[in-house]
């Protein structure tokens, strides 16, 4: 009997997200997330903020010592200079709150938004 060799393709993750596309290109893990990037960008244009990046790793170190990183989804400039952290959450997970404590406690500085549907 021949094997087959098949490819399966789920084009959702593991949480049931579908990743897609934004205005902007900027391929992003769920529709929510696209839609949210499609909102700052028209805030850049209407000059509410300065700028934002997408995909943004900070690292989490304690004591010098690196302990993991976090990738936060947008990173916001506002037009003070400030720096703002927006993450659009669907479902957090355990790791993602623990995550989330060491980034407050490694940047006290930087505010950190959380966006729910």
């Amino acid at each position: 009997m021949k094997r087959r060799n098949m490819l399966f393709f789920n084009p959702r993750n593991k949480y049931n997200n579908k990743t897609c596309h934004c205005n902007q290109d900027h391929t992003h893990d769920s529709i929510f997330e696209a839609h949210y990037c499609n909102q700052l960008a028209l805030l850049v244009r209407a000059k509410e903020i300065k700028s934002y990046k997408i995909q943004v790793r900070y690292p989490l170190e304690v004591n010098g010592k690196l302990v993991t990183s976090h990738i936060v989804d947008f990173e916001v400039i506002d037009n003070d200079g400030s720096t703002k952290i927006h993450e659009v959450k669907g479902f957090a997970t355990e790791v993602w709150n623990l995550k989330y404590k060491l980034f407050c406690a490694v940047y006290p500085d930087i505010e950190y938004i959380i966006v729910r549907k």
